[in-house]
């Protein structure tokens, strides 16, 4: 009736480490559990476990779909010709398009792709062996979490003022 899974690691729930000599016991607790029904209505759902340096809490992740590569691309409306004049409805079309590409190429160059240099970071950290390089890596990580939560933090208020609170039941229904 229940999926359980250990989130990708490896080992039963508890895993044995050694660390500077000293025997210690790491529990691996952070496991997700779902009914069938839900697995059923979600069959490429995934499981994983986020890494984090600065806790000793694994985060779960659970991706129910594939996340989707294509982005929206700005329509022109033929309704608005008459109006307008198909003229300038054109011109302001190149101009919103100029302005898009312009804005991706300074997305690129001076904010960067969040997770694939905080995927470059973590990379670096595994092969970093000086303690002062660890340190800068460590803060860069830290940095390149923080804009990530920034992110997904204007993501969720983007999703909530484009849907809603679908939590509550707007009192024009009754």
């Amino acid at each position: 009736m229940y999926y359980e899974t250990n989130c990708g690691r490896p080992g039963n729930a508890i895993e044995e480490r050694y660390q500077g000599g000293e025997r210690s016991v790491e529990e691996v607790l952070d496991r997700f559990c779902a009914q069938s029904e839900w697995s059923a209505l979600f069959p490429a759902a995934k499981v994983f476990h986020i890494d984090n340096d600065f806790s000793d809490h694994l985060p779960i992740l659970i991706r129910c779909f594939e996340p989707r590569r294509a982005r929206r691309r700005a329509r022109r409306l033929r309704g608005w010709e008459p109006v307008i004049g198909a003229n300038e409805v054109e011109v302001c079309m190149d101009k919103l398009d100029l302005c898009m590409r312009e804005l991706q190429l300074w997305n690129r160059h001076e904010f960067g792709n969040v997770q694939s240099e905080l995927r470059k970071c973590k990379e670096e950290l595994l092969g970093a062996t000086r303690p002062g390089r660890r340190r800068e890596i460590l803060a860069a990580i830290r940095d390149w979490q923080k804009k990530e939560e920034i992110l997904w933090w204007q993501r969720s208020r983007v999703n909530y003022l484009q849907h809603g609170d679908r939590n509550t039941v707007p009192s024009t229904s009754k």
